[in-house]
């Protein structure tokens, strides 16, 4: 059966295949963090209390990019970091 092979990949973490999981570079395994948004008082205030927090997602900024793996045109997810390290050679 031919998804067994692909789920096999993905589990093992395959950097050239797309990734199972939205929003996780294929190069470095950049992946979304969790934290807080903090709320506070208003800009006027003398102290900037905090007023409250709840949950938040930092999303890495992961682009689709057209490039040559093993000398094949490959489409990878991403982040902008590597783009910019020169990790990824475009197509």
């Amino acid at each position: 059966m031919s998804y067994r092979s692909s789920e096999r990949d993905i589990e093992f973490g395959d950097p050239f295949r797309r990734s199972a999981m939205a929003g996780v570079c294929d190069i470095c395994d950049k992946r979304p963090a969790f934290g807080n948004k903090v709320a506070r008082l208003g800009h006027r205030a003398l102290k900037r209390k905090v007023k409250g927090r709840s949950r938040r997602q930092f999303k890495p900024n992961i682009q689709t990019v057209h490039a040559v793996v093993d000398g094949k045109p490959r489409r990878l997810n991403v982040c902008t970091a590597c783009i910019k390290a020169g990790k990824v050679e475009r197509r």
